[in-house]
């Protein structure tokens, strides 16, 4: 087997702040190289061409030219390296990152409060040598507020697997369901428990919630905006249900502004990512009292959230889904499972690859406070002991139905088996009852029951009943040894994890690299091991 070294990670840390009237300084830095300086090209970012490409993406439903998207990014990307510190991201990127396929280059970016202007641009756009750095897992795209009043930097891991709580207020008009389904199955599919606040959600639902479990990832569906409020500043804000008035559903709101979610969330430190498929959750801007930025990823981050996707533009529905899809998929399972930065890149590529021409990929935004991406150790590193765990003595042999019965059953599974036996179950009984119906008819009845008409139904209904009886005994029969071969096969499995699980661990005690194979083995037994285990759990009443 070929080994490698483990993913390394190389962080270019990247400030930008205010250098005079119109002016902007930038620095650049990682863990072995010294201080770049630069200044910021503002000329070229405030230029009328510039402003009028970048207000064409703000502005037109969601497609535009691909070409257009690249020019911003170009410009975008040239404006913000330049000098030394152009040099110092060239250097790096080839000698280190582009040489080594386990290296990758996070790319940090803090904005200090004093360039707010700078802070609203979309950098995620980037474009270098033909390539949207924020799409690639080589070139990850984070922000930072490292300003004091956010608090030091926070860790993301937690013990095990997180709980997810997914709010998804009533009345919002968009396609709930679907990432309402995706999310859940992508949880499920790695065992990931959570969940699910819906329908009229007052904010104060929510606390409770909170207060109920240890949830460390909030996902939040519905509207966000960024708009003047009544101390006539600019303030994020999202949309709940009220608590007091009784709305039909699509009035019924309450926009929550940025303060009262930084006071909600300042509660409940347990939280460690917040995902917020809302409008211009992302958006900030400066704070007239100097104490940092207005918005509500920077409220979150200010209560201690250490990592907030949010979205600074309005996002298509199937955008947001492809987003949501990619993202849980990749963060639960697989060669990047517990990894948040890595989740958020993946999930942006792939709105890139399949919608080339809407700005949606450059749409969600990751503040990340951390010093690594990784979220959930627990995911990558836990072995596996699977739920409902079985040993030999659980998969007692049934008695074998005839080969002739096996063989009309021969496409069947168990799951398929248990479905036809508790149909066949409720039509035995719907034959049970009528005939009950009709004896208590004759002895309650005679008159209507006289003619023999009764009678006749009665006759039928017997024989459709013991007809229903034998194919019932027949069924459970071979449903019985379905359920055997399932659980033999769990048996096969669990064995043959251990086995891969050991492999895995040794490689990992030498800091040897994982294979992706091996990962991807694993991952797929595992799912199999959890659906054979629902499997059995449905069966149970019939072993």
């Amino acid at each position: 087997m070929t080994t490698s070294k483990r993913p390394v990670f190389i962080d270019l840390d990247l400030r930008v702040s205010e250098a005079g009237a119109g002016a902007y300084r930038v620095t650049a830095q990682t863990g072995k190289s010294g201080l770049a300086r630069a200044s910021l090209d503002w000329k070229a970012l405030s230029s009328d061409d510039f402003v009028a490409k970048l207000t064409r993406i703000r502005e037109e439903p969601f497609t535009t030219e691909e070409t257009l998207l690249r020019e911003v990014g170009e410009t975008l990307f040239g404006a913000l390296f330049q000098g030394q510190v152009r040099d110092l991201f060239v250097g790096v990127y080839g000698q280190e990152v582009q040489t080594n396929e386990n290296a990758h280059l996070r790319i940090r970016l803090d904005i200090d409060e004093t360039a707010s202007e700078v802070a609203v641009l979309p950098w995620e756009l980037m474009s270098w040598q033909d390539v949207f750095l924020a799409t690639q897992i080589k070139t990850l795209v984070t922000r930072q507020l490292l300003s004091l009043d956010y608090g030091a930097i926070k860790s993301l891991k937690v013990a095990g697997k997180p709980k997810v709580l997914i709010v998804i207020p009533r009345g919002s008009g968009l396609a709930t369901d679907a990432e309402e389904a995706t999310i859940t199955k992508a949880l499920a599919n790695a065992a990931i428990p959570y969940e699910l606040l819906k329908g009229k959600t007052p904010l104060q639902d929510v606390d409770d919630k909170l207060a109920e479990g240890d949830f460390n990832i909030f996902h939040f569906i519905g509207h966000g905006d960024f708009e003047k409020q009544e101390d006539g500043l600019m303030h994020g804000a999202l949309r709940f249900n009220s608590a007091w008035e009784d709305l039909e559903e699509e009035e019924d709101e309450e926009w929550i502004e940025d303060s009262r979610l930084q006071a909600l969330f300042g509660n409940h430190k347990q939280i460690k990512v917040v995902v917020l498929n809302a409008c211009r959750g992302a958006v900030v801007d400066e704070h007239r009292s100097g104490h940092g930025f207005i918005g509500v990823a920077p409220a979150l981050l200010r209560a201690g959230v250490p990592a907030v996707v949010a979205m600074q533009y309005a996002i298509r529905d199937d955008v947001a889904l492809q987003f949501a899809e990619t993202f849980y998929n990749r963060l639960s399972e697989g060669k990047w499972a517990g990894q948040v930065d890595t989740a958020v890149t993946l999930g942006r590529n792939a709105c890139y690859l399949n919608y080339p021409k809407d700005r949606g990929f450059a749409t969600p935004v990751l503040y990340l406070r951390s010093e690594d991406g990784i979220v959930f150790s627990g995911l990558r590193d836990a072995s596996v002991a699977p739920p409902f765990g079985l040993a030999p003595d659980d998969c007692p042999p049934p008695p074998r139905p005839d080969d002739a019965l096996l063989h009309d059953h021969r496409y069947d599974t168990a799951e398929t088996m248990i479905k036809t036996t508790a149909m066949l179950e409720e039509r035995y009984g719907l034959a049970q009852r009528q005939i009950d119906q009709l004896e208590r008819m004759k002895l309650e009845k005679p008159l209507l029951a006289a003619g023999g008409a009764v009678d006749l139904q009665i006759e039928q209904l017997q024989e459709q009943r013991v007809a229903l009886e034998r194919k019932l005994e027949e069924t459970t029969a071979v449903l019985r040894w379905k359920l055997h071969e399932a659980c033999l096969e769990k048996l096969r499995l669990q064995d043959k994890l251990e086995l891969f699980i050991e492999e895995r661990e040794g490689l990992e005690a030498l800091n040897e690299y994982v294979p992706y194979e091996l990962k991807n083995d694993i991952s797929n037994m595992q799912k199999r091991i959890r659906s054979l285990s629902d499997v059995l759990k449905a069966g149970e009443k019939y072993r």
